[in-house]
């Protein structure tokens, strides 16, 4: 083989894959600008931006509100801005959904590695994925107060469960043939979990991780909306009952624009991470 085929038999996977960006990407545009066109259609039928301001109006009050939102300001007698509140809330999700990933992955590989613990533990843990997370938000506040880390305990308990059963259920799969045929070539039990197990868990891990990112958000501004005193959540409360529509609407699609950007990150990374997958 020529040294040119072979160097474009090497960058044909990588044109692929940038080809397939581009187009995702296209899509992605084409749809964001859909749905500001409606939006601005649909603001300009309801006429009354108490209800639904216009796409603009949202973006400049974005600006306008950066660093202080009059309506909070009111209410709480200290400044607080769509920059605090989307940061605070982004800090929260990231690192409630962290800890619940590194719990997941850990017990996910243990119910898959362990039969006894698998029969004793994997009951109640489906128990807690059917039981609806906000019935945990009143023993959670009763319990831990509203510190930080209390208000990510919602997403700290869907993330870790979501993880869980994901890992276990990958690892369980290739754990059979690979995980024997490892053994075989000599490889120990660490090697194997490191090497072969592990490695095999990882798409399906982090796809739910991007999933537990998604719902994530939603779960933290309510924890924030029900007992925070800061985020998100704090700031919807209160535009909402002072009737700031325009600037609810502000720090919603600050956080939207953020959750995408992260949730596009760890795509990135997952890519990465498991760049050996066939396309």
């Amino acid at each position: 083989m020529s040294t040119t085929a072979a160097s474009a038999g090497g960058t044909a996977p990588g044109r692929r894959a940038l080809r397939r960006a581009s187009v995702t990407g296209a899509y992605a545009i084409a749809g964001a600008l859909t749905v500001i066109v409606a939006w601005a259609l649909l603001a300009r039928a309801v006429g009354n931006p108490t209800q639904l301001p216009a796409p603009g109006a949202v973006i400049a009050a974005i600006q306008a509100n950066w660093h202080t939102i009059p309506a909070v300001q009111y209410v709480l007698f200290r400044p607080l801005g769509v920059a605090a509140a989307v940061s605070y809330t982004a800090v929260n999700v990231m690192v409630g959904v962290a800890l619940g990933t590194v719990l997941g992955i850990v017990l996910g590989l243990i119910l898959a590695r362990n039969r006894l613990v698998r029969e004793l533990f994997e009951g109640p843990l489906l128990l807690l994925t059917t039981t609806p997370l906000l019935i945990l938000l009143p023993f959670i506040t009763l319990w831990f107060g509203t510190d930080r880390i209390a208000q990510s305990m919602l997403v700290i308990v869907f993330t870790m469960t979501t993880v869980t059963f994901a890992t276990k259920n990958a690892a369980i799969a290739v754990a059979g043939h690979y995980a024997n045929y490892a053994a075989c070539l000599g490889a120990s039990a660490a090697q194997t979990l490191r090497d072969v197990v592990f490695p095999a868990a990882l798409p399906a891990t982090i796809a739910n991780v991007r999933v537990a990112l998604a719902l994530g958000w939603g779960l933290q501004a309510v924890a924030e909306l029900l007992g925070g005193r800061s985020g998100i959540g704090r700031v919807i409360e209160i535009t909402a009952r002072q009737q700031a529509t325009t600037d609810l609407f502000a720090v919603v699609l600050a956080m939207l624009v953020v959750a995408l950007a992260v949730d596009t990150a760890v795509a990135g990374l997952g890519a990465v991470l498991t760049r050996w997958k066939e396309d």
